[in-house]
Order: structure tokens, then sequence, then C-alpha cells
């Protein structure tokens, strides 16, 4: 036996309304919540990074200044001259400052290996990083979600098991040893057969154009992606 609402039971099922008219839920602030908790998370992220890779310099022993030098007689002088040019006169907690401000707006200094901006090495290898990260990345998505589309709809078919134990065994190989084992056979070689795919670089540089320079670029993608 049912018993009819009253309206004014009707009025307290309706949920919260905004003042647009539209329902107010729990979900708009648990997104909201999430978001917050993921946006707080990286920016720990980040200042750990910041912490550990400013202070983890200045615990080696060591001078870093007489390390620029690179075993050239410098005198106190130069040395110190040195210590100002970069800032190591300072206090470690303006240290610490200026090296989060540069960072937080791209100042990444110069690298005393290649004697060039950090940036502009950075923004060299850029486009090779993002290529091969964005061809990696709709690879394994569209590759994911067609064969997890079809262990769903074959829950516990063959293809089902045979996806989950290649899954599973790729999942637990180290990456660097795949890697190697992949350079081994399809970069090196195995005996008679010869290796099909570089390793090194993003182009031939025999000066190809059009298509034939697009397929030479894919040929040196294979391996990395």
């Amino acid at each position: 036996m049912t018993t009819a609402s009253t309206p004014a039971d009707v009025v307290r099922a309706e949920p919260a309304r905004t003042t647009d008219g539209a329902p107010r839920t729990g979900a708009s602030l648990g997104y909201l919540r999430h978001a917050a908790g993921k946006l707080g998370g990286a920016l720990v992220s980040l200042f750990a990074v910041l912490v550990t890779s400013f202070f983890l310099f200045r615990i080696i022993p060591g001078d870093p200044v007489k390390a620029m030098t690179h075993g050239i007689p410098t005198s106190a002088e130069q040395l110190a001259t040195l210590r100002r040019q970069f800032g190591l006169d300072l206090p470690l907690w303006q240290q610490f400052a200026d090296y989060c401000a540069k960072a937080l707006t791209g100042d990444l200094g110069t690298s005393f290996q290649f004697r060039a901006p950090v940036g502009d090495l950075i923004a060299e290898k850029l486009p090779a990083t993002l290529l091969l990260t964005g061809i990696a990345v709709v690879i394994y998505s569209a590759l994911g979600l067609w064969l997890g589309t079809r262990s769903a709809w074959r829950h516990g078919g063959l293809g089902d098991r045979l996806n989950t134990g290649i899954a599973l065994t790729l999942w637990s190989v180290p990456s660097f040893w795949l890697g190697l084992l992949l350079i081994i056979v399809f970069s090196v070689g195995i005996g008679p057969v010869p290796g099909l795919f570089p390793t090194g670089g993003m182009e031939s540089g025999t000066g190809e154009t059009g298509l034939a320079y697009v397929l030479d670029v894919a040929h040196h993608l294979v391996l990395p992606v």
C-alpha cells in the first residue's frame, strides 16, 4: 500500500537551487574539492622539488665556485667575484628566495657544461619531446580504449584473459630492461638478422623533404615510442 506525497514532502524532496534556478548538488562541490586537492598536491610537490634541488647541491662537499674554474689557478679576488656574480655571498634564505623566483619565472640560469642558457637548451629539445610524448599518448590511449572495450564486452573470454595476462606481464617487467631488449633485437640485431630501427637522433640528416622526411622521422620514432 502506498501513500501519496503531500506538497510539503515534495518541497522538502526538491534539491536546493542556485540563484539562476539550476539545482545545486554535492557533486560540484566534490569536483571542486578534488581539483583543489590535486592543485595543492602539485604545489607541495613543486615546493619539495625546489627545496631538494636547492639544498642538495649545497650539502655536497666542495666549493662550487672552485669547481667552476675546472682546476685553473684562480686568485681569491677572482673567486670572490664569482661568488658575488652568482649570489653565493648572500644569506642562504635570500639565495633560496632568489632561486625560487627565478625558477618560477623561467630563468633557469646557465649550464656550465654547455656554456648556454638552460632555457635555450630545453627549448631546443622540447619539440622532439612533445612529438614523442604526443604520439605515445595517442597510441596507448587508442589501443587501451579499444582493448579495454573488447575485454569488457567479452568479459572472461579468451581475448580478455590474453589482454589481462599481457598487460600484467608488461607492467611487471622493468622498463629499462624491456628497452634494452628492444634495442638489442630491433636496433643492434641478432646474428645474421640486422637491426631495423635507429636509436639516436630524430632524422637521418640526408636532406629528405616532404613525405620522405615524415617517413624518416617516423622511422626514428619507432623504438622510443
